[in-house]
């Protein structure tokens, strides 16, 4: 590097370095535009959309725009974008763009300018190009070096992306099958009901011809009734006393239409008792249903616990180089809580062989995830 600066600097070589440069100027904007694109592309982090208002960071003519920084308050510890943002500022604050040589763009300046510059001394010039080419030459390495945060500030962005879809794919799934649970617990319901409706349809048909049976019989004491009067009113006592046994007839029939009619209500009655005590069992179920669905996600709460101290403990163990020692207390105390949940939970019938076998099946099958 510094062999070079004590070299002449010829004129065609520069103008060729500028017109270079003005190429790495637009691979870097067309680099820092794609990433833009990609992160507002990606709306479901907020921590990243919410980083950038503007579409470019860079004008066409190689200046940079402000790029503000909208980064969460609540957020203790910087994200990847936040901390390249920053590094960005930084490098605009110590490293302006070298689009000039000596305060003169060479590229724009007219004819009359050009003669001007060449009837400067040429050790003057010399130097004037020397100190903007080793300028430019430190830019672009800041340049490089930029571009490579930018392309790790991508890859991180990239893999919490496909976590954050791997959580939301596992939550659904997840979602699905309680929802089957759900509404296959559903129909079953629904149809113990319809039976129920069904029954009571059926009551209420019998009820209803009951009442009109009823009023038939009130009918027909009325017309007994009118009968009685028409009987007073005879003046033959052989004709009231043929009317009269013929009454009695009639009303001894009434009395076991009415005791058929009371057996017929007292068995109404037993069918509506053992409906509304068949309704009281099936609410009884679903309380005991919701019951054991409350004490089988506690079970299984506790079981992550119980696996989540079981890992930590051979962590530590593993750390102390007493990993038997540790796996088997470790072992103990599990046993010892699958004890406890079996006798706090004694309808799950589990065992300490099944759960293990079940933790180290999940893990494994993360493991191959």
């Amino acid at each position: 590097m510094n062999s070079q600066m004590d070299m002449p600097v010829d004129p065609a070589d520069l103008l060729a370095a500028c017109k270079k440069k003005g190429r790495t100027s637009e691979r870097s904007s067309e680099s820092l535009d794609q990433l833009l694109h990609m992160v507002r592309k990606k709306k479901r982090s907020r921590r990243l959309s919410s980083l950038f208002d503007k579409e470019s960071p860079l004008r066409e003519d190689g200046n940079e725009d402000e790029v503000p920084s909208k980064g969460s308050e609540d957020v203790e510890a910087p994200t990847p974008m936040e901390s390249l943002l920053a590094a960005i500022d930084e490098l605009r604050s110590q490293s302006p763009l070298p689009a000039t040589m000596g305060g003169d763009n060479l590229l724009t300046r007219q004819p009359s300018e050009m003669g001007e510059t060449s009837q400067l001394p040429r050790d003057e010039l010399e130097d004037r190009f020397q100190r903007d080419l080793n300028h430019d030459r430190a830019y672009y390495q800041q340049m490089d070096q930029l571009l490579g945060k930018i392309l790790e500030a991508q890859a991180a962005a990239k893999e919490e992306m496909r976590l954050s879809e791997e959580n939301m794919r596992a939550s659904m799934e997840r979602r699905e099958e309680l929802e089957m649970v759900v509404r296959a617990q559903g129909s079953k319901i629904a149809e113990l009901f319809a039976s129920l409706n069904k029954k009571d349809a059926e009551l209420a048909e019998v009820c209803i011809a009951s009442w009109a049976f009823k009023e038939r019989i009130w009918e027909l004491e009325v017309d007994l009734k009118a009968k009685d009067k028409r009987l007073e009113r005879a003046s033959a006592e052989v004709r009231r006393e043929e009317l009269e046994m013929v009454v009695r007839a009639q009303r001894t029939k009434i009395a076991e239409l009415f005791a058929s009619l009371n057996r017929k209500d007292a068995e109404l009655a037993e069918d509506c008792i053992a409906s509304w005590v068949s309704k009281e069992r099936i609410w009884e179920l679903e309380v005991d249903l919701k019951a054991k669905d409350y004490r089988l996600e506690r079970a299984s709460a506790e079981v992550k616990k119980l696996r989540g101290d079981l890992a930590r403990a051979k962590k530590e163990a593993s750390k102390e180089k007493l990993h038997d020692l540790a796996a088997e207390s470790a072992k103990e105390a599990f046993s010892a809580c699958v004890d406890q949940i079996k006798d706090r939970y004694p309808e799950l019938d589990l065992s300490f062989c099944d759960l293990e076998a079940a933790l180290e099946a999940r893990a494994a099958g993360k493991r191959v995830s």
